[in-house]
């Protein structure tokens, strides 16, 4: 019996669908779901406000005592200080190894200034009960603040300092991501934002305060590049492939597409399956959309989704496929190396055999496997990715 690719296709994501449902022991008829509300209440923001009050009568202290201040912050650029269980998590205070932010230094100075500042541009925020995003805090201070990589490092580590994610903190990321589907998400301010639009819609960066996901997808679709999200609507796949939810981080996730992405699995309990190159940038894409990142790694039971099973492009499909390929990089092999020594590859067998597929054949796909595919149709294109089996 012969099969065209559109229903090798639809069987494949099918069978995908039905395999994972089975393991999580899905209920066929799962709509809708309720999440838990996350905006601060009074008390959290009073306990807050007094954690940061506590630091800075630290430091005035430790002014008033002739000694240079010092904040004690846990290293998040330390493997060693992440756990692995189904997902990265920071190691505990007391536990973790620290590095000293000193105003004596002149290597940590500005460091420390940037920290201190930002402490009571927050302390204001949640007195009034106001939200900025990281892009926002940038430009109010572009002098003191140097680039967005060092304010957005300093946020990351004053979430870590007082054990809370930004969002609580009234700090919000500028989303780049896109979502597509039957869902529908019911915002804390009353608006609901309905995701059949026609091209996606933006991932909204209070994704926080999402109090309510309506839905009557079967499973989510993440894909690594915004060409493969728009080629896969232009070709009707949210309907030939059933009620799906199609979501992209348009390359590495932020941080609201990441916790969208749990949101949706959380809430509807359905199968999260991902579509990325099989070079190492992809497959780390799929690491930290799975298993969270070192980075940020005091929030990760917030972004990760242990659940994700990889749908492709695999490594070992490669060769079988006829995918041309180009010699790795010293950047590409570095990338591997590192990726190999993690916990989360170590624990599972089928992803360290895919990567050690990469590093023995010295090769990988030239350019993108999954953005050449979309030049045709998405029949073409799930040619080289859905009849892959899921990791």
């Amino acid at each position: 019996m012969t099969f065209c690719v559109d229903e090798v296709l639809i069987i494949k994501v099918q069978d995908a669908v039905k395999e994972i449902g089975a393991e999580l022991r899905l209920a066929n008829n799962f709509t809708c779901g309720t999440l838990r509300r996350t905006n601060d209440n009074d008390e959290k923001r009073s306990q807050l406000m007094a954690a940061i009050e506590d630091v800075m009568l630290g430091i005035v202290r430790s002014v008033a005592e002739g000694k240079p201040p010092v904040l004690t912050l846990r290293n998040l650029r330390d493997w060693r200080n992440v756990t692995f269980g189904d997902w990265l998590e920071l190691k505990p205070e007391g536990q973790a190894s620290t590095v000293e932010v000193k105003f004596s230094s002149r290597r940590s100075r500005a460091k420390f200034s940037l920290i201190v500042h930002l402490l009571g541009v927050i302390h204001r925020l949640l007195f009034s009960r106001s939200t900025c995003t990281r892009r926002e805090l940038y430009y109010q201070n572009v002098g003191l603040i140097g680039s967005q990589r060092l304010l957005d490092s300093a946020v990351r580590d004053i979430c870590s300092l007082l054990n809370v994610p930004a969002w609580d903190l009234g700090v919000t990321t500028t989303s780049k991501g896109l979502i597509a589907g039957p869902v529908s998400l019911i915002m804390e301010s009353g608006d609901v934002i309905d995701c059949m639009t026609p091209g996606g819609v933006l991932i909204p960066q209070d994704v926080h305060r999402v109090v309510r996901l309506e839905s009557s997808a079967r499973f989510v679709l993440l894909v690594e590049k915004d060409a493969t999200f728009q080629k896969l609507l232009d070709e009707g796949m949210l309907d030939r492939l059933g009620p799906c939810v199609l979501v992209t981080g348009k390359g590495f996730p932020d941080v609201a597409t990441r916790l969208l992405v749990r949101l949706l699995w959380k809430s509807l309990g359905v199968p999260v399956l991902v579509l990325v190159d099989a070079d190492p940038h992809g497959i780390e894409i799929m690491c930290v959309y799975r298993f969270g990142s070192l980075s940020m790694s005091h929030q990760a039971d917030d972004l990760a989704v242990p659940a994700i099973r990889w749908l492709g492009v695999h490594p070992t499909d490669i060769a079988r496929l006829g995918i041309k390929t180009q010699p790795l990089t010293v950047a590409d092999r570095n990338k591997l190396c590192k990726l190999m020594a993690r916990q989360y590859i170590i624990r599972h067998r089928a992803l360290q055999d895919q990567q050690s597929k990469l590093i023995n054949q010295d090769q990988v796909p030239a350019g993108s496997v999954i953005r050449n595919a979309c030049e045709f149709s998405s029949s073409s294109y799930f040619t080289f990715t859905m009849l892959l089996s899921h990791i």
